[in-house]
């Protein structure tokens, strides 16, 4: 297994399809060590859900999609809620993702919480966000609130991601949609 690197990371996005599509600013978002992506929606968490053993048996919570103002801020109190990521992940068979808060984050008083990005998944994924800071949140539409990293096994996964999160917000619009890297 091979971490990849800022330089990885570039060529990869050149890739068809790319690693990640939808970067806006790839000078700024490209890091030494993975990719900044960004916040495209957020929902707030509104009611209980059920989490069983089977996708069967699991129903997601209850939520409501909030609205940016004219300028693109959004303030979040205190609470829960679920960030729409800008950008589209593609996970190669040979690849598999992982992402943390960035720091800028974490020293205002926000988790952001996330889980592995299988080989093979491919979407606009949604994160855990949880505002800790008592005064709340100013939260800018496009802001960088996580930090991917990728590793290249050795080889290909016998049986790529194929759960009900594959093609995740496909049918959303991502306000970067259609741009390219860089």
């Amino acid at each position: 297994m091979r971490y990849l690197k800022d330089k990885d990371i570039a060529a990869a996005l050149q890739q068809e399809p790319p690693l990640v599509e939808g970067v806006t600013d790839l000078a700024t978002q490209l890091q030494p060590n993975g990719i900044d992506l960004t916040v495209a929606a957020i929902v707030r968490v509104s009611g209980a859900a059920h989490v069983g053993f089977s996708g069967d048996e699991t129903r997601p919570a209850p939520a409501e999609t909030l609205e940016f103002d004219a300028e693109g801020w959004l303030f979040l109190p205190r609470g829960n809620y679920r960030a729409r990521i800008a950008e589209r992940v593609n996970i190669p068979p040979d690849v598999v993702g992982f992402a943390r808060a960035r720091s800028t984050m974490i020293r205002n008083g926000v988790s952001v919480n996330t889980a592995i990005w299988d080989s093979g998944y491919s979407g606009y994924s949604e994160v855990g966000l949880v505002v800790h800071n008592e005064q709340g949140l100013y939260l800018k539409r496009g802001a960088r609130i996580l930090q991917m990293y990728f590793f290249q096994l050795d080889d290909a996964v016998d049986k790529a991601y194929s759960g009900r999160y594959q093609g995740e917000n496909i049918t959303i619009p991502s306000p970067h949609r259609g741009r390219g890297p860089g």
